[in-house]
């Protein structure tokens, strides 16, 4: 480990040294979502944005939720690095 503190969500803990994981609905949701975050990497089976580090948990929540309400997003959620 770091050193440093972890990150903690509603969800559970996120390290600041592992990947934050993004489960999306479709293809055009991991493309939206990644073109975000540099660095970002779209996984598959199952479908997935992984951004690293953790440290930008915040980030990604606030722009989940604004794809969400914006209607740019279908569907997304983080869930602990796999």
């Amino acid at each position: 480990m770091s050193g440093r503190p972890p990150v903690f969500t509603p969800g559970g803990i996120f390290s600041v040294v592992e990947p934050i994981s993004v489960r999306v609905a479709s293809r055009a949701d991991a493309e939206w979502l990644w073109s975000r975050f540099v660095g970002a990497r779209i996984e598959e089976s199952p479908l997935r944005v992984v951004v690293e580090p953790a440290s930008q948990l915040e980030r990604v929540l606030e722009t989940i939720d604004r794809g969400l309400r914006q209607r740019t997003l279908s569907d997304a959620w983080v869930e602990p690095a796999q």
